[in-house]
C-alpha cells in the first residue's frame, strides 16, 4: 500500500476547510464530508490509477472529494 503525502499548502487549505465547516456546518454534515474524504484517500492509497489523468499536466491524476474540493494525485515509483 502506497503512503499519502501531503504538501504544505494542501495541508493548510484542509486545515481551513474543517475549521469552516466546524463554524458553519452541522456534525453530520462533517462527518459526511471526512467519511468522503477518507475514502479517497484509501482508493489513491490502494490504486491511484484508478483516478482519471490531468489533461493539463502529465503524471498526475485528479481525485473529486466533492463538487467544490479535488486534488491532484502525483504518483512517485518505488514509495
Amino acid at each position: 500500500m502506497r503512503k499519502v503525502l501531503l504538501t504544505n499548502t494542501a495541508s493548510s487549505q484542509l486545515t481551513s476547510i474543517l475549521e469552516y465547516l466546524q463554524l458553519t456546518r452541522s456534525t453530520k454534515v462533517r462527518k459526511e464530508f471526512i467519511s468522503r474524504l477518507d475514502t479517497c484517500i484509501e482508493l489513491v492509497k490502494t490504486n491511484p490509477h484508478l483516478f482519471p489523468r490531468s489533461f493539463i499536466k502529465t503524471g498526475v491524476h485528479k481525485c473529486v472529494v466533492s463538487i467544490r474540493l479535488h486534488f491532484i494525485i502525483r504518483i512517485i515509483r518505488n514509495q
